[in-house]
């Protein structure tokens, strides 16, 4: 899980990110990333970012901008309606604005750690709980069912908001991005048992036969996929994380 933490107030930042590395920490959530931004160009510069964030604290007030959270909330959401955003601040009457744009919480400043535990808790979900025999994927008016040995990888297509999901018997099943973008396919769906290797590929971690600079060998699949020099650095350390809890069951 990928937080991101906006606010102007040094003070404030470290407060906050503390309270988020020790609930982290506390629950042994080796998978959430928490990045700081100070300035609105920064953050949005990130938003560009293909590993698109789970969770945004944002500080309504900086003076930078007089409204500089809401803002961000509005670009935020046109890029993932589905994104968490909670925003924190030292005055009370925004509350009414900031659920008008859908925002998760409201916390006052200064933060409480209880308050953000509860948050954290609620919008978490650790590998272990992603992990299921089969996964539903959306299809073209209907939902498929795959289960996860089976499914081998995952090619987003360019035209029609359509990907395609490749299983280890040859098969080929039609998906539908029309409502999720392919980055929620790995967030939403999928298990720590996939990695992205380019920006249109998932491939399933179990069936990876072999990798270089530049492309994945599949088992029981006779061509290579690319991978894409942006995903390298975190395809290859997905891969030795993934072989590393191999080897201790």
């Amino acid at each position: 899980m990928k937080i991101v933490v906006f606010d102007d107030n040094q003070n404030d930042m470290e407060r906050l990110v503390g309270i988020l590395t020790d609930w982290s920490q506390n629950n042994q959530c080796r998978d959430v990333i928490i990045s700081e931004y100070s300035s609105i160009a920064e953050l949005e510069v990130m938003l560009d970012d293909v590993n698109f964030p789970d969770v945004f604290f944002l500080d309504i007030m900086t003076p930078e901008r007089g409204d500089a959270g809401f803002l961000l909330a509005e670009r935020i959401h046109v890029r993932n309606p589905n994104a968490n955003i909670i925003f924190e601040t030292n005055s009370p009457e925004y509350w009414s604005s900031a659920f008008e744009i859908s925002a998760l919480h409201y916390l006052m400043k200064p933060v409480q750690r209880d308050k953000v535990y509860k948050i954290l808790d609620s919008v978490y979900q650790s590998p272990s709980k992603r992990t299921a025999s089969t996964v539903m994927l959306p299809g073209f008016g209907q939902t498929v069912v795959v289960e996860y040995d089976k499914l081998l990888y995952i090619d987003a297509q360019t035209e029609h908001h359509r990907a395609v999901a490749h299983l280890t018997d040859g098969t080929e099943i039609e998906l539908s991005l029309a409502k999720i973008g392919f980055s929620d396919l790995m967030s939403e769906f999928l298990s720590d048992d996939f990695a992205r290797c380019h920006r249109s590929i998932i491939v399933n971690l179990n069936y990876v036969l072999k990798y270089d600079t530049n492309s994945v060998t599949m088992k029981n699949c006779s061509s290579r996929l690319e991978l894409g020099r942006k995903y390298r650095t975190e395809f290859v350390n997905k891969m030795i994380d993934h072989h590393k809890g191999l080897r201790k069951i």
